[in-house]
């Protein structure tokens, strides 16, 4: 069963390695705290990213992470349906609350 949903809003496109995912905004924007996060902490992951492909299907990416492979967001213009995933938003912003508190953590201890 499809987790992702739709509902009036702004999608939002994720731009790496030439070329772009559909998303909606609150995704894409979870999705490039992560990346700034891994980036800080010089480490890379692998994320399961849901967009809506060029026909309107709902499809899921799987992206690396890194600070090597920038990425970087934009807004698409007209209003209309946004995808939605509100276990994904979860899960992604939990991991980016992760990677914020090791920030905060020295790697040594006294």
């Amino acid at each position: 069963m499809d987790d992702h949903a739709f509902s009036w809003g702004i999608m939002k496109r994720i731009n790496v390695a030439g070329t772009s995912l559909v998303t909606g905004s609150a995704l894409a924007d979870a999705v490039l705290e992560l990346w700034l996060r891994l980036a800080r902490l010089r480490r890379f992951e692998v994320a399961d990213i849901p967009f809506v492909d060029e026909d309107g299907s709902q499809q899921s990416a799987r992206l690396v992470l890194c600070a090597d492979c920038p990425i970087w967001t934009s807004t698409m213009r007209e209003n209309g349906t946004e995808l939605v995933d509100p276990a994904k938003l979860q899960e992604i912003r939990q991991r980016a609350n992760e990677l914020e508190a090791d920030w905060h953590t020295p790697l040594y201890a006294d």
